[in-house]
C-alpha cells in the first residue's frame, strides 16, 4: 500500500541513517509503483551520496518501465540530469558503486560496456530513460562506445536533438564530442530509425572492441 512507503522513504532521504541502508532502500522501490515511493526517489536524486542517487534513478527507471503512468514530471528529470552534469571530470570518472549492480538491475547494464562506461552515464540514462522513448536510448547509450565514428556520430546527434540545450550544453563535454559542429542533419524519426537500424551494428562492434581489450589467457 502507497502509506506504507512513507517511513521506509523517510529513512531512504535521511542522511543521518546508516548509509549502507539508504542505498539498500532504493533498490527495494523498484518493485514498487506508488506515486509515494515515486516522490522519495525523485527528492533521493538530490541526495549528497553518487549510490543514492544512483540507485534511485535505477529505481525509478523499473519502475517507470512497469507502471508508466505513475506521475514523473520531466522538468525534474531534466534538472537531475543538470546537477549531474555541474561536476568537473574528475569527479564524473570517479564516481563509484560500493554494491555492484546485478545483470538485471538497471536498464542499462551492459556487460560488454562495464569497464569502458562510466557509472555517471550510466546514471544519466537512466534518468533519460524517464522521459525519452527507451528502445532508441538504449541503442544511442550503447553507440556513444562505439569507435567506428559514423555509429557513434549517429548516436550523438540523437542526443543533440533529444536534449534541452540547457542540459545539453552542460552533458556535451563528458561525451568528447570531437566532430566539426554542424547543426542536426536529420530529422528526429530518421535519427531514431538509423539508430535502430545500426544496433546490431553496434553490437559487432562493442563485441570487437572486448576482444581486443580483453588480456590473453596465460599459456599452460
Amino acid at each position: 500500500p502507497d502509506e506504507d512507503a512513507g517511513p521506509l522513504v523517510f529513512a531512504m532521504l535521511d542522511a543521518g541513517q546508516d548509509f549502507a541502508t539508504r542505498r539498500r532502500l532504493a533498490r527495494v522501490f523498484a518493485t514498487s509503483s506508488s506515486p509515494h515511493a515515486a516522490v522519495g526517489l525523485l527528492a533521493a536524486l538530490g541526495d549528497a551520496r553518487f549510490e543514492v542517487r544512483f540507485r534511485a534513478g535505477v529505481a525509478l527507471a523499473r519502475m517507470h518501465e512497469r507502471a508508466p503512468d505513475v506521475p514523473l514530471d520531466p522538468r525534474d528529470v531534466f534538472a537531475a540530469i543538470e546537477r549531474e552534469s555541474r561536476v568537473n571530470r574528475h569527479v564524473w570518472e570517479s564516481n563509484r558503486l560500493l554494491d555492484e549492480i546485478e545483470p538485471n538491475e538497471s536498464p542499462f547494464y551492459d556487460e560488454i560496456l562495464r569497464s569502458r562506461s562510466s557509472r555517471s552515464l550510466e546514471h544519466v540514462f537512466n534518468l533519460l530513460s524517464l522521459v525519452v522513448p527507451s528502445p532508441a536510448l538504449r541503442v544511442a547509450y550503447r553507440g556513444l562506445h562505439a569507435e567506428d565514428p559514423k555509429l557513434r556520430g549517429t548516436a550523438l546527434e540523437y542526443l543533440e536533438q533529444i536534449l534541452p540545450p540547457a542540459v545539453r550544453e552542460r552533458l556535451w563535454p563528458f561525451l568528447d564530442d570531437d566532430r566539426v559542429a554542424r547543426g542536426a542533419t536529420h530529422g528526429l524519426d530518421d535519427l531514431m530509425e538509423s539508430l535502430l537500424r545500426s544496433h546490431e551494428s553496434i553490437q559487432v562492434e562493442l563485441e570487437r572492441l572486448r576482444r581486443r581489450d580483453t588480456p590473453p589467457e596465460p599459456a599452460d
